[in-house]
């Protein structure tokens, strides 16, 4: 099947971020296959846009964030070759064709000790993330540890192969019902993936420290949205 982009996608019709991403990854890539999954989003006439334009669009009205679409491509297309699991506010700057030789990169990474899990702050009775984050490594039978790497998104280009096994130990079963668990899913998918052997600093962008830092903007740059 080749490679494949899976972009979920909350229309804003004051931001149409979506438009600018689509734009870039056609601009630098030959004919690429493009799933947009939304997810929910009030205003759908983007859909139109999408269509003219040869992109797939999922109306499957996702509510799982970045999770949920990235699950629903991969389980929808399990035989693509390579899958760009990124964000509508990931614009790409060139030609990432070369990365499908390689099978995990991530657009930002850090080590444990420079982000906290962190608590769901719209849920103050919510404990700490790391317990809920430690559900989800226990479900799939991933040790727990306090050395990890963390992944911003968690975006991550990976071969079919790495989402394959990715399937296999449950990982795309994660619930994701709030942009907190969301945060939390960049531990979790860092912790994941070490454990089946990846190097997940092979990345973009190098090490995150905070959104508003300048980064390395050769093949991404990443735009700094605040959403629901």
């Amino acid at each position: 099947m080749g490679a494949l982009w899976v972009v979920p996608c909350r229309f804003d019709p004051d931001r149409p971020v979506i438009f600018e991403c689509i734009e870039a990854i056609q601009r630098y890539h030959d004919n690429p296959k493009i799933l947009v999954v939304d997810s929910a989003s009030p205003d759908r006439s983007y859909f139109d846009w999408l269509t003219d334009r040869d992109v797939r669009v999922a109306a499957i009205n996702n509510t799982g964030y970045g999770t949920g679409a990235h699950a629903w491509g991969y389980r929808q297309n399990p035989d693509a070759d390579y899958f760009y699991m990124m964000f509508d506010s990931l614009i790409v700057q060139s030609n990432c064709d070369e990365f499908q030789d390689r099978p995990v990169t991530v657009v930002r990474h850090w080590h444990n000790s420079q982000h906290d899990w962190g608590w769901d702050e719209g849920v103050p009775e919510w404990p700490h993330l790391s317990i809920w984050g430690g559900e989800q490594l226990d479900r799939m039978g991933v040790p727990r540890t306090d050395n990890y790497h963390g992944i911003m998104g968690p975006m991550m280009f990976l071969q079919g192969s790495v989402a394959k096994k990715l399937d296999e130990i449950g990982y795309w079963d994660t619930q994701v019902t709030s942009r907190f668990l969301q945060c939390g899913m960049e531990r979790v998918a860092g912790i994941t993936l070490e454990h089946l052997g990846h190097d997940v600093t092979q990345s973009l962008q190098g090490t995150h420290t905070v959104h508003t830092a300048a980064y390395d903007e050769t093949y991404v740059k990443k735009l700094d949205l605040t959403r629901p």
